[in-house]
């Protein structure tokens, strides 16, 4: 998140995010209110749905889940990266965004189901997930429920940034810090804009969402569950204290097929730090599932 991606709209950007009646002192980003991305986006209850560039695409899909407080913006530039019969389909959370005037989800089990729900079209393609910190477990828990539901696994689901399910809690829980410590540890993953978590207002805006995502997160780490039937990529950073690659190779154990850790340079927010070498990645991983689906 930085200083640029977010700003408070005139009257007429309001209009573009969907909500004439949006106050000008309400918060969203720029790339959602981008016209060019909103003309291609089709939107649902949960999902903004970007369309791949080819106009002959062969139907695959790649649904993305955000960091805690983060949302479609962070995948604006995977368009562009992924390849071109790449359908994205960009998680909606409530709280903020387009629906930052809604009271952010607190229930991991109802969320997960909310997002399952509205994305069973994809069953009946070739459709994979990927997700980041928080998105990494909705990603994981949203395939589960999908292989349950339609009795169609994905070809793939990429996790990255996320303590497996079953890990060993942390010492001091994020969802029990004050907000001070709350914001100083976001800043500390090298993700987050200084001069803009240091604005009171935007504080109060971001800091709800955040903390309900923190806790459902905690909450995602005792669920149980089966296991997935397809291969799993864990995606890890080289200085992530949050999810180190050696803890990132508890993700084998919920997979009955293939697994890869890959790991890459940086903190815990790498992937939007180096989307580029994320995307590149995430691609030689789909392309391997594909070629054994």
């Amino acid at each position: 998140m930085s200083a640029r991606s977010l700003h408070r709209p005139t009257a007429s950007q309001a209009t573009l995010s969907g909500r004439p009646d949006a106050a000008p002192s309400a918060l969203v980003h720029d790339e959602v209110l981008d016209p060019q991305f909103r003309h291609e986006a089709v939107l649902n209850a949960w999902y903004c749905r970007v369309p791949p560039r080819r106009a002959d695409a062969d139907g695959r899909v790649l649904l993305c889940f955000p960091w805690a407080g983060g949302g479609q913006a962070g995948f604006k530039a995977w368009r562009e990266l992924v390849s071109a019969e790449m359908e994205l389909w960009l998680a909606r959370l409530p709280g903020r965004e387009d629906r930052i005037r809604e009271v952010p989800s607190s229930d991991a089990g109802a969320l997960i189901s909310e997002l399952a729900a509205a994305a069973t079209a994809v069953t009946d393609r070739p459709y994979a997930l990927f997700g980041h910190s928080f998105g990494a477990l909705l990603a994981f828990w949203v395939a589960v429920a999908l292989s349950g539901t339609s009795g169609r696994s994905p070809v793939l689901v990429a996790v990255s940034g996320a303590r497996p399910p079953g890990s060993r809690p942390l010492d001091r829980p994020l969802s029990i810090m004050s907000d001070g410590e709350l914001v100083a540890t976001l800043l500390s993953f090298g993700g987050s804009d200084a001069e803009v978590l240091a604005d009171p207002e935007i504080q109060e805006l971001l800091l709800p969402a955040i903390r309900a995502d923190v806790a459902m997160a905690e909450e995602c780490n005792w669920r149980n569950g089966p296991v997935l039937g397809c291969p799993v990529a864990a995606f890890a950073g080289t200085g992530d204290w949050l999810a180190p690659p050696q803890l990132m190779l508890g993700w084998r154990r919920w997979t009955t097929a293939g697994f890869r850790l890959r790991v890459f340079p940086g903190g815990h927010m790498f992937p939007a730090l180096a989307p580029d070498e994320v995307v590149a990645g995430l691609a030689e991983e789909l392309s391997s599932a594909l070629a054994d689906a």
